[in-house]
């Protein structure tokens, strides 16, 4: 009766520790299946001559949202199930002048971080990964 016990006892601890281990390598497969992005900082905003207030960005911030209008996609934190985590917020944004080496957008990002070159299409409040380059 005594080594029925201390067996059961055993094979509880050894089913606990194995369950863990899948928690733990369940967290890391989903960390690892998070789309990747790259990230760029807003510079300063500049005044225009007729009063706006434009930044400039790479071009490949600017992405097309389902309606078919410009936006970028700012990178956010929240608190998550396994402590801060980095999403991505959908913003639509009015282009003032574009060309082949900058975008020029109207309104005050400066500052912000924006999402770039993703590993694949980005959705509004989507968690993302970020690779350094």
């Amino acid at each position: 009766m005594k080594n029925l016990k201390q067996f059961a006892v055993r094979a509880a601890t050894a089913l606990f520790i194995v369950l863990a281990l899948c928690t733990v390598m369940a967290h890391r497969i989903e960390t690892l299946l998070l789309t990747e992005v790259r990230t760029e900082t807003v510079p300063p905003a500049l005044k225009m001559a007729d009063g706006i207030t434009v930044v400039k960005v790479s071009p490949a911030c600017i992405f097309t949202n389902l309606n078919g209008e410009p936006c970028v996609m700012l990178l956010q934190r929240r608190e998550g199930p396994w402590g801060t985590e980095l999403y991505v917020e959908e913003t639509q944004v009015h282009i003032y002048s574009e060309d082949y080496d900058f975008c020029v957008l109207e309104g005050d990002l400066s500052g912000q971080t924006l999402a770039v070159y993703p590993s694949r299409r980005l959705s509004d409040d989507e968690t993302v990964r970020c690779v350094l380059e």
